[in-house]
């Protein structure tokens, strides 16, 4: 299987994953919720996590509506 998206999509999503893998390894070496590596790694995840799902809200307002009938 494979998902297609636009550049500026693929750009995005790649940037959260890599700040998902780095709050992750925050954790992994044993950062404290509220030490501020944690809440660092969290708050730029977050950060991240939103402008990917703005960028893909976006995309998919700029497609035309599909109805059930359309191939």
């Amino acid at each position: 299987m494979t998902i297609t998206a636009p550049a500026d999509i693929v750009v995005a999503s790649d940037a959260c994953f890599r700040g998902l893998r780095n709050f992750r390894d925050v954790i992994a070496a044993g950062a404290e919720a509220e030490s501020t590596d944690f809440l660092q790694a969290q708050s730029r995840y977050d950060e991240l996590l939103a402008e990917l799902r703005q960028a893909m809200r976006a995309d998919l307002a700029d497609r035309p509506t599909r109805t059930p009938s359309d191939p």
